[in-house]
């Protein structure tokens, strides 16, 4: 839709990249969204979201949303009796396209990094590859007792 090229910005607004904000094209979406339902109809929303995110949907309706740190919290609860802990490590860039990295510990011990345009994804991404380490050990496992030397 590229909704940021038709907003008027200020220039304050404009010098920081305010035409590409997440938080701002949201709001935005929504507006028209709200134009559209006022103009004609519920159906009509529908239509205009189903094509917008005919793909996500149906990404998330075949593989699921994943969450990460749910997934990880409740491994380590069951595994280790204990629930990871997440710190910022690190922040860099811009306000406007600000990263962020977090570290991941399990019982003190670093078991992972991640970064993310947000805290919470960053902890994603860190999860996600603590999580892809304990699967990928799990896997080596049994098959080294599926297949003994």
């Amino acid at each position: 839709m590229k909704l940021g090229s038709y907003l008027l910005v200020g220039r304050g607004e404009e010098l920081t990249g305010g035409r590409a904000k997440s938080s701002l094209l949201a709001d935005t979406f929504e507006a028209v969204l709200a134009a559209i339902y006022l103009d004609s109809s519920l159906v009509e929303v529908y239509r205009v979201v189903l094509h917008c995110f005919r793909g996500a949907i149906h990404t998330v309706l075949s593989e699921g949303s994943k969450d990460y740190k749910s997934e990880l919290q409740e491994y380590t609860q069951e595994k280790f009796g204990c629930v990871p802990s997440y710190a910022v490590v690190r922040e860099y860039g811009p306000d406007h396209e600000k990263v962020f990295e977090v570290e991941l510990a399990i019982r003190g011990q670093l078991h992972g990094v991640g970064a993310g345009k947000s805290k919470k994804e960053a902890e994603q991404a860190a999860a996600r590859q603590v999580l892809e380490f304990f699967h990928m050990r799990a896997a080596t496992a049994h098959s080294s007792e599926a297949f003994p030397s």
